[in-house]
C-alpha cells in the first residue's frame, strides 16, 4: 500500500470488506488467510491462484571475483549492478508473500568449495543464501513456520562448468524425496484440491513442469526508452492464456542489453541499477494493468527487486479476481474494496471490479504538489448485469489498440478517453442501462491532469429512478463517496478546474 490509510470512518454502517480483510495483514501468511475466510474451499486448485514471483530470486548479491567462465572484464567490474536482480533474500522474500521461487544452479559438487551454488553468471555473495540446499532448507523452515502456505520451486541446471560423470538433476531428486516438506511438481497438481498442497514446495527440476511466456530479449521495459517498453509487454501478453498442462510464468522485468552496458561505462555519472530500472519502475502500472485481464491461465508474475515493486499487490489482487468469480461466496464478500491506493501520483492507472460487481464507492485525495490523486474503490457484488461480450473501441489517446487498457474481461464495455486534458467528464445512459465495472486514467505532468476512460456492463434488471448527485467533492480536499447496495453508478460528470488543478465529482445513479 502506498499513500495515507482509509479512515473506517468514512465508511460506517456500510458493512464493506475490503481485500486485506480476504488477504490478512501479514503478507507471510495470505493464503492461510484466505482458507481462513473461506476463500479457498475444496473447489480451489493451484490454476486459480495467481503467485508473485522472483526472477532469479538468489541473485540479491553477487561476487564478481567468482564466476563460471569470464564474461567480460568491464562487466565483471559492474557485477553487482549487471547481475543483481533482487534488493531482498530468499526468507524475506517468502515473508513477504513471494511464492514463487526462480533458482540458478551450477552442476558442480565442489566449485569454489560449495556443493551445487546458486548463481547469476556470479556465485552469491557471503552472507547470504549460496547453494541449492541451503535454499531448500529456507523454504522447508518458512513452510513449518506457515504450514497452510504453498510455494512453487523451478530450479534451472546450468551446464557451464559442470562436473563430469554425475547425474545432477537425479541427485536432486533423491535429495528433495527425502525432504518431508518437499515434493516434485506434477502435472496432476495443477488442477487438484489445492488443500492437498498445504505446506508444501512444489519443485521443478530444468522446466518439465513449467513454462516461461516470455516474448524474448526484444521486448520488456527498454532501459533508454520510457515508453514503449510496457506497451510491447501489452501487445504480447493481450491475448495470452497460458499453458492448461504446465505451470505457467509471465516475467516483467527490464532487458539489460551490450549497448546499456557500453553507456554504463562511458558515463561517469552512471547510478547503477536505480538508473537502469528507472523506466521500468515507473512502468510498474503496466502490472496493475493485468487486473481483469483475459488470460485465465497465467499461475505466476515474476519480477525483478520484488521488495520494490508492487508484485505481492498484482498477483493477489489477480488470485482474488479469480476466487470472486467462483461460486458461492460466503456473503460477506458482496462489497469488496481496493487493498490501499491503486495508483501512485501521476502514474497511469486503471481499475476494473471482478466479474458480476459493479463500482460502488469512490475515496481519493488531492495532492497539491504534484497536482494529482490517489484513488480507491468499492466494487458490490450484483445478479443483475449481463456477462456477454461487447465490442467497445478506443478513442482519443488510446490509439496503440495493444495499450494495457485493452486487458478488460470479457463483459466488459469500454467507452474509451471521455476528455482532453483540462476538459470536463461528461457522460451517462440516461435510461441507466449499463452500470459503471472499471476506470482508468493517463497523467500529463505537463496539463496538471488526467484523461479519463471508463468500463460498463449492461444491466438486465429494470431501472426505476435515475438522479445526479450533487458534486461529492471540493477542489483540493479527499472524496468519498458510495452508492446503496441497490443502486448503480451510469454516468459522470466531472469539473476541472485550471486554477486548482483538480476536479469535482457527480454521479449518475441509477436503481
Amino acid at each position: 500500500d502506498v499513500g495515507l490509510t482509509l479512515d473506517p470512518s468514512h465508511w460506517s454502517g456500510r458493512n464493506l470488506i475490503s481485500s486485506g480483510d480476504a488477504l490478512g495483514t501479514d503478507p507471510s501468511r495470505w493464503m492461510t488467510s484466505l482458507y481462513d475466510n473461506g476463500l479457498m474451499n475444496n473447489t480451489v486448485t493451484l490454476n486459480d491462484l495467481v503467485l508473485p514471483g522472483s526472477h532469479n530470486s538468489a541473485a540479491v548479491a553477487l561476487e564478481a571475483e567468482k564466476h563460471c567462465g569470464r564474461i567480460n572484464l568491464q562487466i565483471d567490474a559492474l557485477a553487482e549492478e549487471v547481475a543483481k536482480n533482487q534488493d531482498i533474500g530468499l526468507a524475506e522474500q517468502l515473508r513477504q508473500g513471494i511464492r514463487f521461487l526462480d533458482l540458478r544452479v551450477i552442476e558442480n559438487t565442489n566449485f569454489y568449495g560449495l556443493k551445487y551454488p546458486l548463481h547469476h553468471s556470479y556465485l552469491i555473495h557471503e552472507g547470504h543464501t549460496k547453494t541449492l540446499y541451503q535454499a531448500l532448507d529456507v523454504v522447508g523452515r518458512f513452510l513449518s513456520e506457515n504450514p497452510m502456505e504453498t510455494v512453487v520451486v523451478r530450479v534451472d541446471g546450468y551446464d557451464g562448468c559442470r562436473e563430469r560423470g554425475k547425474d545432477h538433476k537425479t541427485l536432486w531428486k533423491a535429495e528433495i524425496s527425502r525432504r518431508p516438506r518437499l515434493r516434485l511438481l506434477e502435472k496432476e497438481h495443477l488442477t487438484g484440491d489445492i488443500s492437498f498442497l498445504q505446506g508444501m514446495a512444489l519443485i521443478d527440476i530444468d522446466r518439465t513442469q513449467t513454462y516461461e511466456d516470455w516474448p524474448g530479449p526484444n521486448f520488456g521495459a527498454d532501459t533508454w526508452n520510457d515508453n514503449d517498453g510496457p506497451f510491447e509487454y501489452g501487445r504480447y501478453y493481450k491475448h495470452k492464456d497460458g499453458r492448461s498442462d504446465k505451470f505457467t510464468v509471465w516475467p516483467f522485468f527490464p532487458n539489460i542489453a551490450e549497448y546499456d552496458v557500453g553507456q554504463t561505462i562511458a558515463n561517469p555519472f552512471f547510478n547503477g541499477l536505480a538508473e537502469w530500472d528507472k523506466p521500468y519502475m515507473n512502468h510498474i502500472w503496466m502490472m496493475h494493468s493485468l487486473i481483469g485481464l483475459r488470460a485465465t491461465r497465467v499461475n505466476a508474475v515474476m519480477t525483478d527487486r520484488v521488495g520494490q515493486t508492487g508484485i505481492y499487490d498484482v498477483a493477489t489482487r489477480l488470485t482474488l479476481y479469480r476466487l470472486f468469480e467462483k461460486k458461492p461466496l460466503p456473503s460477506k464478500w458482496d462489497a469488496v474494496e481496493t487493498k490501499g491506493y491503486v495508483n501512485a501520483l501521476g502514474e497511469e492507472f486503471e481499475h476494473h471490479c471482478p466479474r458480476n460487481y459493479v463500482l460502488q464507492g469512490f475515496h481519493s485525495y488531492h495532492d497539491n504538489s504534484a497536482e494529482d490523486r490517489k484513488w480507491k474503490y468499492v466494487c458490490h457484488r450484483v445478479d443483475w448485469l449481463d456477462e456477454q461480450s461487447y465490442c467497445g473501441g478506443s478513442t482519443g489517446w488510446q490509439k496503440r489498440q495493444y495499450h494495457p487498457s485493452t486487458f478488460r474481461t470479457n463483459y466488459d464495455y469500454l467507452l474509451g478517453s471521455v476528455n482532453d486534458f483540462d476538459n470536463d467528464v461528461r457522460f451517462f445512459w440516461e435510461d441507466g442501462k449499463y452500470a459503471i465495472t472499471g476506470m482508468g486514467g493517463k497523467y500529463s505532468k505537463r496539463k496538471g491532469d488526467r484523461r479519463f476512460y471508463f468500463y460498463a456492463s449492461m444491466v438486465t434488471k429494470e431501472t426505476t429512478q435515475c438522479s445526479w448527485t450533487g458534486f461529492v467533492n471540493e477542489l483540493d480536499k479527499p472524496m468519498d463517496y458510495q452508492t446503496r447496495s441497490n443502486e448503480w453508478i451510469a454516468g459522470i460528470i466531472s469539473q476541472h478546474s485550471n486554477w486548482n488543478e483538480d476536479r469535482r465529482w457527480k454521479f449518475y445513479v441509477c436503481r
